[in-house]
């Protein structure tokens, strides 16, 4: 059975946001930032136990697997759409581009739309899902 409060020491989830699109900038660069080279352990941290990800190219990932097969990120550029907040859960919708280190080669991924959740676990915020989506043609 789950506990209906927080964990001891741990802060209340928020009941409002003052700027949720801004929230959802910082959070989403965040999940970026974590995936760069030797910031495994606070990825680590971020990532919620419940975590799936699904990729343009339609595959799927989960944690803990996802957390060593992750890309590792060197840029990214975000820029939010939409941001909806009901406290313990905000989703982000964003265009996205990143760069990307492949085989040793850095990598320009062309802008895509992306979608992500942050849940309110143990006293910080987590990603509990990222999906990535190709672009129209």
């Amino acid at each position: 059975m789950l506990a209906a409060t927080p964990a001891l020491g741990a802060t209340a989830a928020p009941k409002t946001l003052n700027n949720p699109t801004k929230t959802c900038e910082q959070l989403t660069a965040r999940f970026q930032k974590y995936l760069g080279a030797g910031m495994d352990a606070q990825l680590a941290q971020f990532v919620s136990p419940a975590f799936v990800i699904e990729r343009n190219d339609g595959t799927t990932g989960s944690w803990p697997t996802y957390l060593t097969t992750h890309p590792t990120f060197t840029g990214w550029n975000i820029s939010v759409d939409v941001a909806q907040f009901s406290s313990p859960v905000i989703t982000c919708v964003a265009m996205t581009s990143t760069t990307q280190l492949v085989d040793g080669v850095s990598v320009v991924s062309v802008p895509t739309r992306n979608m992500s959740t942050y849940v309110w676990q143990r006293g910080a915020w987590r990603i509990t899902s990222d999906a990535r989506f190709n672009a129209l043609s």
